[in-house]
């Protein structure tokens, strides 16, 4: 038997190493972005540069193939520390891989022991000062929009989705300044929310963008509360003597 020439042996040896290389560095570069640490630092990073907000979690695991689990999570207006948002826990879990043979989903969407914090000042809401403001844009002439427009799926698809957000509490503050200068608080606390939401479509190649969505989905499960009341609790608090600060 023949051994293989040279010069095919360094041939053959190109095509496994030049194919290799792009993708060694891919692995490398998503193992690093993805890294827990890496990734939680990323995040706070941005909500920084991007926001009027701060933002404390811990990241436990981060894929881009299998989800993320995040547990600790605070966001906090920067100007005074007041909170905005908290969960003891959130999930996020899907299987990327699964697009291959037409199946898209969120396998499961968990937000334990979320609260989010509204507080209204004579008229100014917390969070619309986290977000920066942007200049509307000029009227536009009006366009002849077509009665049904379909978006191109690309290929043959079934989406799935399982939500379940655990112990959901809304505490909304109302300041407002009388006459007189006092400032008049008025609360409303709403507790104990749990919601299971399921939904699973069926096969579609394209997605109309109108009412007729609703038609693609084959199962549409909501639980609100099965097992237990949702608390309400609503009030006004003693009036505060003084300037209101925003």
């Amino acid at each position: 038997m023949k051994a293989p020439l040279p010069g095919k042996r360094q041939y053959a040896l190109r095509l496994l190493i030049f194919p290799g290389i792009p993708l060694l560095l891919i692995f490398i570069a998503y193992q690093y972005f993805f890294y827990p640490p890496n990734f939680e630092r990323f995040l706070v990073n941005q909500m920084r540069a991007r926001t009027g907000a701060d933002l404390a979690l811990d990241v436990h695991r981060s894929s881009l193939l299998y989800g993320f689990d995040i547990t600790d999570v605070r966001m906090l207006r920067r100007s005074d520390g007041e909170p905005l948002f908290e969960a003891n826990r959130v999930h996020l879990s899907w299987f990327l891989p699964s697009v291959l043979v037409g199946h898209v989903g969120i396998r499961e969407l968990h937000l334990k022991d979320p609260v989010l914090y509204l507080t209204e000042r004579d008229g100014i809401w917390n969070w619309s000062s986290i977000f920066p403001s942007r200049e509307k844009p000029e009227d536009e002439p009006e366009r002849d929009i077509p009665e049904r427009i379909d978006l191109p799926a690309g290929l043959a698809l079934r989406v799935y989705a399982n939500l379940r957000i655990e112990n959901f509490a809304l505490k909304y503050t109302s300041y407002r300044t009388e006459e007189n200068g006092n400032v008049k608080t008025n609360h409303a606390n709403i507790e104990n929310v749990n919601l299971q939401l399921g939904a699973i479509t069926r096969t579609f190649d394209s997605i109309p963008l109108d009412v007729s969505l609703l038609n693609l989905f084959d199962t549409f499960i909501v639980a609100l509360n099965p097992h237990w009341p949702i608390n309400v609790d609503t009030g006004s608090d003693p009036i505060i003597k003084g300037k209101l600060r925003s």
